[in-house]
């Protein structure tokens, strides 16, 4: 369950119809019985992470006699470590001293989509695709995190070697993908290798004129960028039988760095997945691609 992946373990969430049948009370047996336990979540949100204590303590003044009570600061960044430590105790001497059982949770707006996604089957492709469309909103009204090294984790089949020798890899315009800084090919249950993304360039090729139009781009187009492309339309079909020349978007791909980050739960991916390497490794945005590679090697993920 969502919420309960999101507040403390030790606090019990009994969220939900209950069905029984043939439950007796003091004088009578109905043949069924349909409950649900009362609750009440209240929200504070600030693009930052600003939040005023006063403010907060005041929320907690909203609740009545609810069975569960969870109060949520939702932010941008998250708190710094003294402020929410000390906003935990209070909240705690609150409940002691009102007798109440007020869950308080701090939580980024990276963290929402990463507990939806937990909670989500590799193939409920719909609900990814609404979670994957809330992570684009906050990706585009500056919810997430920009300084972060973000991997886009894409499964590439048959097309894995051309993706290795053209540092290319494509997908269908129609496809959409948030920000990320890095990209890692995805093949045999492993992420294979992982690269800078240099450029993302939607192009359209006239193998009769073999002319690249330009579409558009997110920086300038460079003419080993264009060849590239074009080497890898021609590749497509040769060896896959596939024709990619209009619309199609590329990722133009800086040295792909080789590694082996395991999937380690059953089954490969049905779709994208994003990461962000920092979270996994430790390393940060001044660390190199190769750096990257060396420690997603020994490491494994679900």
């Amino acid at each position: 369950m969502f919420l309960q992946s999101i507040v403390d373990s030790s606090i019990e969430l009994k969220i939900g119809v209950r069905f029984a049948q043939q439950e007796k009370s003091s004088k009578s047996v109905p043949d069924g019985i349909i409950t649900q336990h009362s609750f009440k979540i209240a929200i504070e949100t600030k693009l930052g992470n600003d939040f005023g204590t006063a403010q907060l303590l005041n929320h907690l003044e909203c609740f009545k006699d609810e069975e569960v009570k969870i109060l949520i600061a939702l932010s941008s960044r998250p708190f710094e470590t003294s402020i929410l430590e000390n906003l935990k105790e209070r909240v705690k001497n609150y409940n002691i001293s009102n007798q109440t059982k007020i869950a308080f949770v701090a939580l980024t707006f990276n963290d929402v989509i990463k507990a939806f996604k937990e909670q989500v089957n590799d193939y409920d492709l719909e609900l990814l695709d609404i979670i994957e469309d809330f992570n684009l909103f906050c990706d585009n009204t500056g919810l997430l995190p920009k300084d972060n090294p973000r991997l886009l984790i894409v499964p590439c089949g048959d097309s894995i070697r051309d993706n290795f020798k053209y540092r290319m890899y494509y997908d269908p315009v129609t496809r959409k993908h948030t920000r990320a800084t890095h990209l890692g090919v995805y093949n045999a249950k492993k992420v294979q290798g992982i690269a800078k993304i240099a450029n993302i360039i939607e192009a359209n090729y006239d193998d009769a004129l073999d002319v690249l139009n330009i579409i558009s781009s997110e920086n300038d187009v460079t003419i080993d960028q264009q060849q590239r492309i074009i080497d890898i339309i021609k590749a497509s079909v040769q060896t896959l039988g596939w024709s990619i020349k209009n619309g199609h978007k590329f990722f133009c791909l800086d040295d792909l760095e080789k590694t082996s980050f395991r999937k380690n739960s059953k089954g490969g991916i049905m779709g994208k997945r994003y990461m962000y390497i920092d979270e996994i490794t430790g390393l940060n945005k001044d660390n190199t691609t190769k750096e990257f590679a060396e420690s997603l090697n020994s490491l494994t993920w679900d």
